[in-house]
């Protein structure tokens, strides 16, 4: 039973006991004459009470010393300790998806979730999920990011310890969700109650990672903080595969011991999501006439606000706005694109309304008519930029740096350049790739922190993006294949391995030319060690001397083994590329590691033209990130030989694999071989 739960019975049972006491008092007082055995109920009602008083303490003080327990580890942590253990604890933050979507917002949509009887049934506790379902484009992001925002209010207005937590699930992840998703949520949580639990901190302690059960458990304990704890879990359809993340949900919804939890959760109305929310929460479909509603008022701001747009006549706005909120049918999306469309055209009445009597009734219409209208001369740039926009976030799982990208659109074109010499920069990607392509500010962080450093360096980059997941779902899809835009089309392990071809020919193509500025940067000799310990630490080189890195790259039998069908999905694909096009391994895989470090010195990364240093870093930081699996490949096969014994090698210590007695010797040589400095 609850310990609090108990002190609060036994507190009650005292009082009951008191007015006892006082009732006898009182009827003794107005009947002089009672006899002994009501005297008799006084001393024993009195003597009751004593007793419950003494267990009320000891009670009262088994429960703050649970209290003391939960709490000690926390005050005792200093600042560093809490900043390792979070950085530890969280694996992918929302914060930027978040912020994005509340800018998105349109003041006045989405209130009708908030009216809603399913949404009061939910506040008052008769059921724990609210689950919001719709079509590809219906805005169910924005709707959460609003839903998230008012729950954050009403938290702050709240006499009790009650706190809120978002959460969104994002195609370009590429991740199953459920374990990212509980991580953030006890850090939050965390933070938010300034405690953490003793069973997580010791994971973080040894070195363990939490498994999900591990981390449900850490979730029941700081749960304790708390009397309600509100969640939006936006787009559970895009965790990759989706079947344990809604495991997560089912459990946090139906177990008792997780009660104070209130989950609003949205996806699309797919079988296998609707068989598991259907009997675990209240539905909600946002094809309604309040979601139409909504498209209306999103569609008077743009006319509003659009500068392009303003300007049409008054009854052609207002005409425009009645067909756009009539053939929208709750797609938000749909919206966004048409309104991209419409704003280019000469504000004609007679051009405007033929355009609006030929709108694509579809999103795959949309995108198929925008790819079908970007002119002959410029198609194969668009194309290469989706293809490399693709692989970057199918090998990376994060957008390119815009810059990157032009730069390797600049490299694919080369060999048969185009009949009109563009001029490639983000102004272009904008003006042919329409509503296809964001091109937007994203926060970085890359580096290996030391001395006084409080974290890795953070600054802003340019990068592009998809505008929206159903674009990249549309482009890989057979739909697009069998239609006049197949032209378009995207083979997801084509464009990983074009992506991989030219950053790596990038990263060969710069050796040459290196600047001097960062050949002799005083933190490549100082962050050769720090970056090599840094990334040994995190991918299980231990076995390495901190100044040493084994050329394992120049052995046929590494190679045999890196093509072996065990290798990572891609991996040996990139692999006999690199074989086919007689790279430097040793320059490749040495930039591996100097890069973070090196970046970390500087303060802006935003290159400004090819000639720039940074440009070559910004490569640099792209080929580690591509190679990082094959050295994680690496250490596999090291230590798969035979990790049992200490090997010492001149005045280095280290643990070292052994293939066996008769091959010291080897060994021996093949230590004495290893580079003797990264920067040499």
């Amino acid at each position: 039973m609850d310990p609090f739960s108990t002190a609060a019975g036994i507190i009650a049972v005292i009082q009951i006991a008191d007015m006892v006491v006082s009732l006898c008092k009182c009827y003794l007082e107005a009947a002089n004459d009672a006899p002994s055995d009501l005297r008799l109920i006084l001393v024993e009602t009195s003597t009751m009470k004593t007793v419950l008083e003494s267990l009320s303490f000891l009670c009262s003080r088994d429960i703050k010393e649970i209290r003391n327990d939960m709490l000690h580890l926390r005050t005792a942590l200093t600042e560093s300790q809490e900043r390792e253990f979070y950085n530890w604890l969280r694996r992918t933050d929302p914060c930027k998806l978040h912020h994005q979507a509340c800018i998105r917002y349109e003041s006045g949509t989405g209130d009708w979730v908030l009216r809603s009887d399913e949404w009061q049934n939910w506040q008052a506790g008769r059921h724990r999920c609210l689950w919001v379902h719709g079509i590809p484009g219906a805005g169910k992001t924005i709707l959460a990011s609003h839903i998230a925002k008012a729950l954050d209010e009403q938290c702050r207005r709240a006499t009790t310890k009650m706190t809120s937590v978002y959460y969104y699930c994002n195609f370009s992840n590429n991740q199953d969700e459920s374990v990212p998703f509980l991580r953030w949520t006890i850090d939050q949580l965390c933070r938010k109650a300034d405690m953490i639990p003793d069973c997580l901190y010791d994971l973080f302690r040894v070195g363990v990672e939490p498994s999900l059960p591990m981390l449900l458990q850490a979730f029941a304990a700081i749960l304790q903080g708390f009397d309600s704890v509100y969640i939006v879990l936006d787009a559970l359809d895009e965790s990759t595969p989706s079947g344990e993340l809604l495991h997560v949900v089912q459990h946090l919804v139906t177990d008792s011991r997780l009660e104070k939890v209130h989950l609003f959760a949205t996806s699309r109305q797919y079988v296998h999501i609707e068989d598991v929310m259907r009997p675990i929460s209240t539905p909600v479909s946002m094809q309604n006439p309040l979601l139409d509603e909504d498209i209306r008022l999103f569609v008077q701001a743009r006319f509003r606000e659009n500068k392009w747009l303003k300007v049409w006549p008054p009854d052609v706005q207002q005409e425009t706005v009645e067909t756009l909120s009539a053939k929208a049918k709750g797609m938000f999306r749909w919206v966004v694109c048409q309104i991209e469309v419409l704003q280019r055209l000469t504000p004609n009445r007679a051009i405007i309304l033929k355009a609006l009597d030929t709108l694509p009734r579809t999103l795959d219409e949309t995108y198929e008519r925008v790819l079908l209208g970007i002119p002959e001369e410029a198609r194969r740039f668009v194309h290469t930029a989706i293809k490399l926009i693709h692989g970057h976030r199918s090998v990376h799982c994060k957008n390119p740096a815009s810059y990157i990208l032009l730069d390797m659109i600049r490299r694919s074109v080369a060999s048969s350049p185009p009949e009109i010499d563009y001029r490639y920069d983000e102004d272009l990607l904008r003006e042919f790739c329409g509503c296809l392509i964001s091109v937007g500010h994203e926060s970085r962080s890359e580096g290996v922190c030391s001395g006084g450093d409080k974290g890795p360096l953070t600054w802003t980059i340019t990068t592009a993006s998809f505008a929206h997941y159903t674009v990249c779902e549309f482009l890989e899809s057979r739909r697009i294949q069998e239609g006049p835009a197949r032209f378009f089309a995207v083979d997801k392990n084509a464009a990983e391995l074009e992506y991989s071809n030219l950053i790596v020919t990038a990263a060969l193509g710069v050796r040459s030319i290196s600047p001097d500025c960062i050949r002799e940067d005083p933190s490549f000799k100082e962050g050769c060690l720090l970056a090599q310990v840094g990334f040994s630490e995190e991918y299980g080189f231990d076995f390495l001397p901190e100044d040493h890195f084994p050329d394992f790259f120049a052995e046929d039998r590494f190679f045999d083994f890196l093509a072996e069908d065990c290798f990572l999905e891609g991996g040996s694909r990139l692999v006999q590329l690199m074989l086919d096009g007689d790279p430097d391994f040793y320059y490749i895989f040495s930039s591996a590691l100097h890069a973070p470090k090196v970046a970390s010195g500087r303060k802006d990364l935003e290159p400004n033209d090819p000639g720039d240093p940074r440009t070559l870093l910004l490569h640099l930081l792209d080929t580690a990130r591509l190679h990082y699996p094959i050295l994680r490949r690496v250490a596999a096969w090291t230590h798969s030989q035979a990790p049992y014994l200490q090997y010492y090698y001149e005045d280095y210590s280290c643990p070292m694999f052994w293939i066996s007695e008769e091959d010291k010797d080897a060994m021996r040589e093949f230590l004495h071989n290893m580079p003797r400095g990264l920067t040499n």
